[in-house]
């Protein structure tokens, strides 16, 4: 009973995906470009991010009492 495929013989090295030496099944390789336009976004959310904790971090204190009170 396959947990995870749908291989049917676990003794034989060749899956169904990667038959004539192609990549993932659909015979054509997963490039770098490709990889940059799928998590381009992501790569660059992630910088803006960390740049924006840090300038939290690094920024000074402002005073604690923002309206001046007189007696």
């Amino acid at each position: 009973m396959p947990l995870f495929g749908r291989r049917t013989n676990a003794a034989t090295k060749e899956s169904p995906g990667y038959q004539n030496g192609s990549q993932g099944g659909r015979g054509v390789p997963f490039s770098f470009g490709r990889w940059l336009r799928l998590h381009g976004v992501d790569i660059v959310t992630m910088a803006l991010m960390g740049a924006l904790g840090l300038g939290v971090y690094f920024a000074s204190m402002f005073s604690n009492h923002l309206i001046r009170q007189t007696r």
